[in-house]
């Protein structure tokens, strides 16, 4: 492998055999239990991605299917968000600004999962006006609907409470997404804050 990364002829053969290299030691870190030094990981893949910029060919969707599942056991590594902020710059200049909405988009949903709310807002807040086009109305909604998640459970009832209204009031506009899909995605991410906690936010 080292050849590949060595041959400047072809350089997106090269970036693509780094990836790999960083992915076997994602794997050596974790069977050893050792994933508190992925840092160096995280900074490669760094650079890996600053020298795609002048090399198109190199796959960044790629990349982002493998961070994506990476990103699980690092939901609370600054270095791996500074991560997820390059790779959504590389693919605004690359590709579209939908498409690193979305990189921050699974950033958001990772943190959500791990109960680290304010990173979640954060990270969503990134990902809701770059998920604003109409095409990409399913995605926007998913972030929304999980910032709603992260208010509650960060205790911002109110805010929770609001966020999740005006979801459900933009999808009843004309060229929305389907009603039955709309309360799938709302049954997945939105708690209802019944009792004690609903009269919280009736009072406020």
């Amino acid at each position: 492998m080292s050849s590949i990364i060595g041959n400047t002829e072809r350089p997106n053969n090269a970036l693509n055999a780094r990836s790999c290299l960083q992915l076997l030691k994602i794997s050596e870190l974790q069977l050893s239990g050792d994933i508190d030094n992925l840092d160096e990981v995280w900074s490669e893949f760094r650079q890996i991605i600053a020298a795609s910029k002048s090399h198109p060919g190199y796959s960044l969707s790629r990349l982002s299917d493998f961070l994506d599942e990476i990103g699980k056991i690092a939901p609370q590594s600054p270095k791996f968000d500074r991560l997820t902020d390059d790779l959504a710059e590389a693919f605004s200049a690359q590709v579209s600004n939908e498409e690193d909405g979305k990189v921050y988009l699974q950033r958001g949903l990772q943190k959500l999962e791990k109960d680290l709310h304010f990173d979640v807002i954060v990270m969503l807040g990134k990902a809701e006006p770059l998920l604003a086009a109409l095409d990409h109305r399913e995605d926007l909604i998913r972030a929304q609907l999980a910032i709603s998640q992260a208010y509650q459970q960060s205790g911002l009832l109110r805010a929770a409470r609001n966020k999740a209204l005006f979801v459900q009031f933009k999808t009843t506009a004309p060229q929305s997404v389907s009603q039955r899909w709309f309360w799938e995605q709302w049954r997945a991410f939105w708690r209802p804050v019944w009792g004690q906690d609903r009269s919280r936010i009736v009072k406020r």
